[in-house]
Formats: C-alpha cells, sequence, structure tokens
C-alpha cells in the first residue's frame, strides 16, 4: 500500500472517529455541561494523538478546528445566558400585576387633566368631574361605565378615599367640592414599580371590615342612646328645679 492510499485511509479514520465524537456529544447534551463535553473532547483527542505520533497533518488540523469551533459555541451560549440574565433583572415580571392597577395607572397617567389627575404630590389621584369619567373615560379601559363599580374595586385593594372638609365656611370652594381623591401608600406616581406590592383584599380582610362595619353602627346606635338619655335627664332636672322652686316660694308666703 502506498503512502497516499495510507494517508486516505487514515484520513476516512480520523472523520468516522470525529462523526462518532458528533454523535456522542448529541447524545449527551442533556447530561453534562458546554464545558465537560469541551475537556472531555479534547481530553480523548490529546490521547489519540500523544498514543499515535504518525497521524497526518490533515487529520490534526481538523482536529483543532473541530474544538475550537465548539470553544467558540460555548462562549457564545455563555454570553447569550449572561445577557439574558441581566435583561431579566433589569426587566421585571410585569405579568404578575393585576389588570385592574394597572389599567387603573395608565388611566389616571393618560386622562384628560380636567376629569381626573394625579395630585401635586403624585402620592394620591383626583377625580374631578365624576360623571364624564364615568361616562367617557372607565369605558376606555374597563367594561363599564359604573363609577360605584371602580371605587369598590380600589377598596379591595386597600385604597382610601380622601376627604377635604372645610374648617371655615369660609374656605369653602365650590369648585372643588365635587372632587373625589383616592390614596394608596404603594400607588405612586414616580415609583410604578411599588404597585406590584399592593393585595387584593382577601375573605378574612372583608370579614374584618364587615365586623368593623358592625362595631361602627353599634357604636352609632350607642350614642344615639345616650344622647336620648342625656336629653331626658336634662328634662327631668329642669323639672326638679322647677317643683323645688315653687315649693320654696310656697314656704315664703306661708312664712309670711
Amino acid at each position: 500500500m502506498t503512502k497516499f492510499h495510507q494517508d486516505r485511509t487514515e484520513e476516512r479514520r480520523r472523520n468516522l472517529e470525529i462523526e462518532k465524537m458528533n454523535k456522542k456529544l448529541k447524545s449527551d447534551e442533556t447530561k453534562t455541561s458546554p464545558m465537560n463535553r469541551l475537556a472531555s473532547v479534547s481530553e480523548q483527542y490529546r490521547s489519540s494523538i500523544l498514543a499515535e505520533p504518525d497521524n497526518s497533518f490533515v487529520s490534526a488540523l481538523s482536529a483543532v478546528q473541530f474544538l475550537t469551533s465548539r470553544k467558540r459555541n460555548v462562549r457564545e451560549s455563555s454570553d447569550e445566558s449572561l445577557e439574558k440574565t441581566q435583561k431579566k433583572k433589569l426587566c421585571p415580571n410585569t405579568h404578575q400585576l393585576p389588570m385592574f392597577l394597572s389599567k387603573t395607572y395608565h388611566l389616571i397617567d393618560r386622562c384628560d387633566p380636567e376629569i381626573a389627575t394625579w395630585s401635586s404630590s403624585g402620592d394620591s389621584f383626583v377625580i374631578k368631574n365624576v360623571d364624564h369619567f364615568a361616562a367617557y373615560v372607565l369605558p376606555k379601559y374597563f367594561k363599564h361605565s359604573n363609577f360605584s363599580s371602580f371605587a369598590r374595586q380600589l377598596n379591595i385593594y386597600g385604597f382610601r378615599k380622601l376627604t377635604a372638609e372645610p374648617i371655615l365656611s369660609a374656605d369653602f370652594d365650590a369648585r372643588t367640592a365635587n372632587y373625589v381623591s383616592f390614596y394608596h401608600e404603594k400607588f405612586k406616581r414616580e415609583s410604578p414599580e411599588l404597585m406590584k406590592d399592593i393585595k387584593r383584599a382577601t375573605k378574612s380582610d372583608h370579614q374584618s371590615k364587615d365586623d368593623m362595619c358592625s362595631l361602627k353602627t353599634e357604636i352609632v346606635h350607642l350614642k344615639e342612646i345616650i344622647t336620648r338619655m342625656s336629653n331626658e335627664y336634662d328634662r327631668k332636672l329642669a323639672e326638679m328645679k322647677f317643683e323645688f322652686n315653687q315649693k320654696v316660694t310656697r314656704l315664703s308666703f306661708l312664712r309670711i
């Protein structure tokens, strides 16, 4: 057999070995990491080259090219994984945010300021025209135009309705008398990322609210009873004073 035929035979054998290595790598992809596979292939080629010093230059070059390609692929894969991880850290998962809160934020942020807008501090929002808000704004974001339903949803998520009653009659402003404001410590214009901490009230929370309402009703009832008793006491006291004064007057006449 000539030297040429020997080289060709050796080259075919090397190509078959490379194909076997590729098949083995594909079958082991789910079992080993990219770096381990690269180290294993490198060790196998290094052992084969050291064991057979008569290898042809073409086979050795093919092995080097194969290893270089695998190393480049592993590096690119690692870079892509790192980039995806960084993107996840920079972009939090917005799907966890309740749709109602997301819609409400965009609703207030994009609404006509004459109808609804953020407060000057951005810590609450105010609805200036409830009728227009219900008729023209709510249907764009929700499947209804019921302001009471919208307010109930806000209440379920822990929003508080703010009232600004003037202390003095001179402070009364007819332009802002019908404004309705809502506040939540995690609902802010400049910090939308805080909305993820707003939780919907549970049944136990509703039960607590019902109990609180019941207690408030009972307190109001007791106050009414106390008021009636106080009025009755004042009336009785006035009658007793009147009778006492009459008796004193009669005694004074008898002495004369």
